[in-house]
């Protein structure tokens, strides 16, 4: 196999138009491995940024809730919180559930954990939970 190489290499190397084409074919496909590479890098960074978009939407609507859940009564765990109205510009954004549970680190109804779970078309993009103290404890 090597002297077959090296024979046509020898060939290639005194024909000069011959090694002319070689040259143009290995810079093409170093161009297009260069190419490819950069083509999934692109690619890789571009889902990265929906994703990041989306999660980050999510957070808002979820930061917007708890805010409002906040603005609301106490409610003695294990219950439920009414639901913000998503804006129309997020579209298949929703808020899946609001609990209220008895906190683990209160061990009683007035520390709760509320967990706001917020979803696009059926799938979970972010669960954010916070803790709750029953107004006028300190």
């Amino acid at each position: 196999m090597m002297m077959f190489l090296k024979s046509l290499i020898a060939r290639v190397a005194s024909d000069s138009k011959g090694a002319l084409f070689i040259e143009t074919l290995v810079a093409v496909t170093i161009f297009a491995l260069v190419g490819t590479t950069m083509l999934g890098g692109i690619s890789t960074a571009r889902i990265a940024g929906a994703r990041l978009q989306k999660v980050s939407i999510a957070e808002t609507i979820a930061r917007n809730q708890l805010e409002d859940i906040m603005a609301q009564d106490y409610a003695i765990p294990p219950s439920t919180y009414a639901l913000i109205t998503i804006p129309p510009e997020f579209v298949g954004f929703n808020v899946a559930n609001v609990n209220a549970t008895i906190s683990a680190f209160g061990f009683s109804p007035d520390f709760a954990e509320v967990t706001v779970t917020v979803s696009q078309n059926g799938e979970v993009v972010l669960e954010l939970t916070t803790r709750r103290i029953k107004d006028g404890l300190q």
